[in-house]
């Protein structure tokens, strides 16, 4: 039986959900390459996205919008600074065109070229999305696509085969939790020392800590970042954010002025029971 890397697993993403924001995304880039692979993106002349079932109905509230149009747009959710997203987007709805790939213009109207088929459902997965590109000569170009968890996107016809393609045997592989202790205890291993040697089938020991440390970083920021913005989080909830007054409750007034300085000053904060929790 084959196994997936654990990097598959814990990955640098974009939320605030894996299936409705990353995978979407994700969709988009593909189509975009897809579009790069059949004709010059100079031959489209419009791409008009269809949302299905659960993407559908939490659209909105789980940016699959903003991720379709950031994905079109060329950019990558590991790579873009998430603080300029709501600027962008703002930026082609109000010029009413998007840049394919960041150069080529098409015209996108917010309510037009995004389509919410509330009643619908694709047959594969409930998260279903289907893009059409318009050519120039009339003819169009179309690809369904499926976002069916944990970030990951299938193409309609290929399924879980997509997934499996990158699955390799590793030396020792565990599908079990029975698995993982015998296997443990027959080579004398921790459960961390069996996750690496296993890696090792798509990564060489260097990478393998070089991608774990890369990881641990964007954590890191993503939680700083958090912590010192105050306000409602994107979309059109207006969910109020909490990390910044949790952290300031747990600082007790200590001051900071970079990370290490604030992990520290919480590390050396407030941590009964009703401080943490509240």
């Amino acid at each position: 039986m084959e196994s997936i890397s654990a990097f598959e697993i814990i990955k640098v993403g974009i939320g605030p959900s894996s299936s409705h924001t990353m995978g979407p995304w994700s969709a988009a880039e593909r189509f975009l390459k897809h579009l790069q692979n059949r004709v010059a993106l100079e031959e489209v002349e419009e791409v008009t996205t269809y949302l299905y079932g659960s993407l559908a109905k939490t659209g909105h509230g789980h940016g699959t919008v903003i991720a379709v149009m950031m994905g079109l747009s060329g950019y990558d959710f590991t790579q873009i600074d998430t603080e300029t997203i709501p600027e962008k987007i703002e930026d082609i709805k109000q010029r009413g065109y998007l840049l394919l790939d960041n150069h080529h213009e098409i015209p996108f109207n917010y309510d037009k070229h995004i389509v919410f088929e509330f009643g619908i459902s694709l047959d594969f997965h409930p998260n279903g999305m289907r893009f059409i590109a318009q050519l120039k000569n009339g003819e169009t170009i179309q690809e369904n696509y499926f976002s069916i968890g944990g970030g990951f996107v299938v193409k309609e016809g290929q399924g879980d085969e997509e997934i499996k393609n990158d699955s390799k045997t590793t030396e020792h592989p565990c599908h079990s939790s029975k698995d993982i202790i015998e296997t443990c205890k027959k080579l004398n291993l921790r459960v961390s020392e069996l996750v690496f040697q296993n890696e090792q089938a798509w990564r060489t020991p260097k990478e393998i800590r070089e991608h774990a440390l890369y990881i641990w970083e964007e954590i890191r920021q993503c939680i700083f970042r958090g912590v010192n913005r105050k306000g409602v989080l994107p979309g059109i909830l207006k969910v109020r954010r909490r990390a910044y007054e949790l952290s300031k409750k747990r600082l007790n007034g200590k001051k900071y002025t970079n990370i290490d300085e604030w992990i520290e000053a919480i590390r050396n904060g407030p941590n009964d029971f009703n401080t943490v929790n509240k």
